[in-house]
């Protein structure tokens, strides 16, 4: 039958195969640091509009902060686009804003694109 030191044999060939508890492994896994999520930067607030002018071909909006802006100019990050009587239309990547006069001097800001 089995000679007892060769039961013992094989079972310190067994054992020698695991890993011994109480010290610490002499190849570690590398560390991988997780990296942060990608922070998307706030947009800047949308400019105040104060008064519309228009004369002729002439069209100019005032904003509060950025004093006349013509159609082209930016303001703020925002491309001003267009004018009319009572709105203007403002544009920063591919968002599409239109802001309005109201009698009392307030206005409103209606998105028209999505992204």
């Amino acid at each position: 039958m089995f000679r007892k030191s060769a039961l013992i044999a094989a079972a310190f060939a067994a054992c020698s195969v695991l890993a011994n508890p109480m010290q610490p492994d002499r190849i570690s896994a590398p560390v991988v640091k997780a990296q942060p999520a990608a922070v998307t930067p706030k947009p800047p607030p949308i400019p105040k509009l104060e008064d519309i002018l228009i004369i002729g071909a002439l069209k100019k909006a005032t904003f509060s902060g950025a004093g006349e802006v013509i159609p082209g100019e930016m303001i703020n990050g925002y491309e001003l686009i267009n004018i009319e009587p009572q709105s203007v239309t403002l544009q920063r990547g591919n968002r599409t804003y239109l802001l309005t006069l109201t009698a009392s001097g307030e206005f409103n800001i209606t998105p028209i694109t999505e992204d």
